[in-house]
């Protein structure tokens, strides 16, 4: 994950600790996270951040969210 990534994450989930990267829970999270862009992580940030109270996410929640994201959009262009 990239220190850019963790930062966004940070500023719109304060209580993510894990995106810290002196957290111990960090490489796991990034581990998870790997395979995604950072474009698609902070796009995932963003559209959580509208429907989420809370002030903290999960790794694996971000997943999921990017997941939904690329659905939609293959939707999308495929109507078109």
């Amino acid at each position: 994950m990239r220190n850019e990534t963790a930062a966004f994450i940070q500023d719109q989930f304060p209580g993510s600790k894990w995106a810290n990267p002196s957290s111990s829970r960090h490489q796991q999270a990034s581990d998870v996270l790997a395979d995604y862009a950072h474009e698609d992580i902070v796009d995932a940030c963003r559209s959580m951040r509208a429907s989420l109270s809370r002030t903290h996410c999960t790794a694996e929640e971000l997943v999921g969210e990017i997941k939904r994201n690329q659905r939609k959009a293959a939707i999308r262009a495929k109507a078109d």
